[in-house]
Formats: structure tokens, sequence, C-alpha cells
């Protein structure tokens, strides 16, 4: 009977243990979405840097975003890091 009150103790605890890293996860995953939508945009592209850009930096036809997006992803493709891309927005 003891070692039956020892076994649900220990599984208690793992199951709080468990609970307050998922609690964690959530709260981390939380303030990254929040804070994504929070920004707009990059502040440093003015228009004044899109058309340097445009000047032959950037493919005619591509926008400056999409062109980050696929350099973030290749990146991430190279270095082997998942969610890599995903910092850069």
């Amino acid at each position: 009977m003891h070692k039956t009150e020892e076994n649900t103790n220990a599984k208690t605890r793992r199951e709080k243990k468990s609970s307050n890293y998922d609690y964690l996860l959530n709260a981390r995953k939380n303030a990254t979405d929040s804070s994504k939508t929070k920004e707009t945009g990059f502040e440093w592209l003015t228009e004044h840097s899109r058309n340097f850009l445009a000047a032959g930096y950037v493919p005619q036809g591509i926008t400056p975003e999409t062109r980050i997006k696929e350099i973030s992803d290749r990146a991430e493709k190279i270095l082997g890091i998942k969610g890599f891309s995903d910092k850069f927005f």
C-alpha cells in the first residue's frame, strides 16, 4: 500500500512539472505571437531604401519583403535551425 502512495505522489509531481512546463511554453508562444502582430514591417524599409534596393539589389517585380523571406528561408535551410526564418518576420 505504501508503494502505491509513493507512485501516486511521483505521478502527481510529474504532472505538475509537465503542467508548469506547458504553461511556460504557452506563455512564450503567446508573447512571440503578440510581438509579431505589433510589428508592421521593417522600420528601415522606407521609400528611399526601396528605391535603392530596386536599383539592382532586388530583381524587378519582387518586393523587398519577398526577397528577405527568400534569404531567411535559405539561411534556415543552410543552418538547419527550424524556425530561424520566422524570426525575421
